[in-house]
């Protein structure tokens, strides 16, 4: 049942008939530091609705866990939930790290909370994912 009320919300969100192209600060630059990476992340804004909005993430880190260290790749897919300061962000995508015995590919996923002004630069954000647990970050728009 709380699965439902979790989907009811997210579709909630996404109000198809004011879909628009393009935001005053369509471009982001940011990082993020978790136990085991950190990344300098390029995001772009895709998609806006009335309650929500879409970007996609790339970006290069470093992942290590203190037996190995390996270059981290990746590819995003972020909705980010909410109109004024606080946000709800989930993140899908995949990461791929690229280093001795470590050329693989894992998902990527974020849940987590974005503290973000609309008229803002800045912004940031904290939660937890897959290969780095718990992560912290920040940057700005343009």
């Amino acid at each position: 049942m709380a699965y439902l009320k979790i989907l009811m919300l997210l579709l909630s969100s996404m109000d198809p008939g004011r879909q628009e192209l393009i935001i005053p600060r369509k471009n982001s630059v940011g990082a993020y530091f978790g136990f085991f990476e950190g990344n300098i992340n390029y995001e772009r804004n895709m998609y806006v609705f009335s309650k929500s909005y879409i970007n996609v993430r790339t970006g290069w880190g470093q992942w290590n866990n203190l037996q190995s260290e390996a270059d981290v790749y990746n590819l995003t897919a972020v909705w980010i939930i909410g109109k004024k300061l606080s946000h709800l962000e989930l993140n899908a995508g995949a990461k791929y790290l690229a280093g001795p015995g470590k050329n693989r590919v894992y998902p990527d996923m974020f849940l987590g909370y974005r503290l973000e002004k609309p008229d803002s630069r800045l912004y940031g954000r904290a939660g937890v994912s897959g290969l780095s647990v718990v992560n912290i970050g920040a940057g700005i728009k343009f």
